[in-house]
């Protein structure tokens, strides 16, 4: 069981039991796609993905619901509108289906290595998904193969929002593509642009804002701590490139004695907050996480700092929540492996 603490930030739930806590980093995580919704499921790479409940009545706490266990690590998940069904990507490329309410797992062999992100598009029954292999598969599960579209590079993060989808490319690039031309067939045409960062600054994480039939944000967090906030447009004659509005140094400590040495993390998760114009969230690989005006790049909240990296975090569609996972994220190899502990907390904004 979850139980509530008070911060000073907002209230933060923390995980108990230790029965009940993923026994490595977290890897995944996925509210319900309801704007509501009071579950989200989480993979972990010790081989579970798990369900939990949060529950607002009375005193506020957070349940764990299922606990399966996987073959291999997964590294992402989606979870069904009623919870239902998670969909976890699997490290050796399979997408599996799981069952809540018995934990039956079905296996669909889709990608040759790690499944990045899938989701699970509800009104189309399609399960979409973007690897390492490079490659982005739309498969109807009822179907013995799906549509397959090849890649230039790895996808090392993706965003789904509405009729959209964008990925942060190994290459440096970042594509967009609508969701009914990925569905139509294997030669979906994809706008591209260059990443606004360095050439040595990979792209961690990205999101998409509030957007119309036409124009949207596009937020795109870097190995280097920054953030830049783009805006897209789609018009008659084609894709638009992204156009920069703006990047900020978001994630980023002291070493003492000199506040002059500055030591730069990673941005691990961003997103808009639906409850605030202007206004998103980073969690960075130093524990931080903020809240901030993109437009004036100024903080307006913090999340806290755990001091510990956190390695995945998930904002429900309605703003009001944000589960996230601290642990280690590998950035020392694995001398630095026994040095964290995971644990997950779910904190109300």
């Amino acid at each position: 069981m979850i139980s509530l603490q008070q911060s000073q930030q907002c209230s933060s739930f923390q995980v108990l039991n230790e029965d009940e806590q993923p026994e490595d980093s977290i890897s995944g995580l996925s509210w319900g796609t309801g704007s509501q919704s009071q579950s989200f499921a989480c993979c972990a790479w010790d081989s579970t993905v798990r369900l939990y409940d949060v529950i607002t009545d009375g005193t506020p706490q957070v349940k764990q619901k299922t606990c399966v266990n996987v073959e291999y690590p997964c590294v992402s998940v989606s979870l069904a509108s009623d919870s239902g069904k998670i969909l976890a990507g699997s490290i050796d490329g399979s997408v599996l289906q799981i069952d809540t309410q018995n934990g039956a797992i079905t296996s669909f062999p889709i990608h040759t290595d790690a499944v990045k992100d899938v989701y699970w598009l509800e009104r189309e029954g399609i399960i979409l998904s973007v690897s390492y292999d490079k490659t982005l598969s739309a498969r109807d599960p009822r179907e013995q193969s799906g549509n397959i579209a090849r890649l230039e590079a790895k996808v090392l993060c993706s965003c789904l929002s509405l009729d959209y989808l964008v990925m942060g490319m190994s290459n440096s690039k970042v594509k967009i593509g609508k969701i009914r031309d990925i569905l139509a067939g294997p030669s979906t045409s994809f706008c591209t642009s260059d990443s606004p960062f360095e050439v040595d600054e990979q792209i961690t994480s990205v999101a998409l804002g509030e957007h119309d039939l036409t124009r949207f944000k596009v937020g795109i967090g870097s190995s280097f701590g920054n953030i830049n906030v783009s805006l897209y447009e789609s018009r008659t004659y084609g894709e638009v490139p992204l156009r920069s509005q703006g990047t900020f140094r978001a994630h980023k400590s002291y070493i003492p004695p000199s506040v002059l040495n500055v030591a730069v993390h990673s941005v691990q998760a961003l997103g808009f907050l639906p409850t605030g114009e202007n206004s998103l969230y980073s969690m960075g690989a130093e524990g931080a996480g903020y809240i901030w005006n993109h437009q004036s790049k100024k903080k307006l909240q913090g999340l806290g700092n755990h001091g510990i990296p956190i390695t995945k975090a998930q904002l429900r569609p309605d703003g009001q929540y944000i589960a996230y996972g601290i642990g280690y994220d590998w950035s020392q190899g694995i001398e630095g492996a026994q040095k964290y502990k995971t644990k997950l907390f779910v904190k109300r904004l």
